[in-house]
């Protein structure tokens, strides 16, 4: 049957097998509240619901729709069910007391609203499915497992991540702390949020994945390496990087905009080492690479415009394309194929050397 329940503060130790609607009230500590597969819980109303040191186990369908959810040490969500947030609500995590987790082995889906779905304090483990059809979740717990992410949403990431995320999806925010690892599978739109200063990140896109930097953001990379297999394209923004700020690019890097890169921007240097292919297309400006120290023993294709290697520039590798290059900073470079070096600063030592037949 369908009812409602207001929960006492007294210990519960409940399963259900129809359709509730939770309209205010919270379990004691210790409760564990099963919803059975087939069964329907909905928080529909705009109370609080506090949850300390309880378990959920949801095996049917939850929806939240309303109202605030908070936890402390010892609260626990298990999703094998359906998570449905149709609400821009908050789970505040650490409300009662240390923080919360959620593990998601099921569906965990965000729609109808437009806004932002916010959880605080709660470490999110997904090792199955997220699909955010609208509005933006923010993780600000940090985020776990090698799950999917899909749906015309976005997302924010913020804390400690351990995560490889496949699918097709639009990360938007957040601030990534600590030694975070975070691996992309599929193609992403990076629209805003970076990484925190005093961490030491790693970023991987995957063979066949592409990461999208679109818009006129900065986005701040500080003791941050990525390793790029996949694509990315540069289209819009400005990175910022320092000391420990490393890039490796074993695919292609795709330069489409007259960006620059600020690898002081943050304290110290920055690194690039281009395995792959360093292309620029598209406009005809300059893109710079300030204090950027690059090293190419693969393809640099600049296809238009302008490439101002302004930190540096060494390795043997080969250059195309119908665009210019300028260096400036140390350079030791043995390069092949067609190099349009238009501008130079070079510091005392710098050795440039053309092999044979190449211009």
């Amino acid at each position: 049957g369908t009812g409602g329940v207001q929960w006492s503060s007294g210990l519960v130790n409940f399963t259900l097998n129809g359709t509730l609607n939770w309209i205010g009230g919270s379990p004691g500590s210790g409760s564990v509240i099963t919803i059975a597969s087939g069964a329907l819980l909905n928080l529909t109303n705009n109370v609080q619901r506090d949850l300390p040191t309880t378990t959920i186990n949801n095996a049917g369908t939850v929806v939240w729709s309303a109202g605030t959810i908070t936890g402390g040490t010892g609260t626990v969500i298990n999703n094998s069910g359906l998570w449905h947030v149709l609400g821009d609500n908050i789970f505040l995590g650490a409300n009662l007391g240390g923080s919360s987790a959620f593990t998601n082995t099921g569906t965990f889906r965000k729609s109808v609203t437009t806004g932002t779905t916010t959880l605080s304090a709660v470490s999110f483990h997904n090792p199955s499915m997220v699909d955010i059809q609208t509005g933006t979740v923010n993780f600000a717990g940090g985020l776990t497992g090698s799950g999917t992410v899909t749906g015309n949403g976005s997302f924010q990431l913020s804390g400690s991540v351990n995560a490889t995320i496949n699918g097709v999806f639009n990360w938007s925010g957040g601030s990534i702390a600590g030694s975070s690892t975070l691996i992309l599978n599929g193609n992403v739109n990076w629209t805003g949020g970076g990484f925190a200063s005093g961490g030491s990140s790693t970023l991987t896109i995957l063979p066949n994945s592409i990461l999208n930097l679109t818009n006129a953001i900065t986005r701040d990379i500080p003791g941050t390496t990525i390793n790029n297999a996949g694509t990315v394209v540069w289209s819009a923004g400005t990175l910022t990087g320092g000391t420990g700020t490393t890039i490796n690019n074993s695919g292609l890097w795709h330069v489409q905009g007259d960006n620059v890169f600020l690898g002081a921007n943050l304290g110290g240097s920055s690194t690039f080492t281009n395995t792959g292919i360093f292309r620029k297309s598209v406009v005809t400006g300059t893109t710079t690479l300030s204090a950027v120290s690059f090293h190419n023993p693969s393809t640099v294709d600049i296809q238009t415009g302008t490439v101002n290697f302004a930190g540096g520039l060494t390795g043997t590798g080969s250059y195309s394309g119908a665009g210019a290059v300028q260096v400036s900073g140390n350079v030791n470079v043995t390069a092949t194929g067609t190099m349009n070096l238009t501008g130079a600063s070079m510091n005392s030592g710098s050795v440039l050397t053309m092999t044979a037949g190449s211009t």
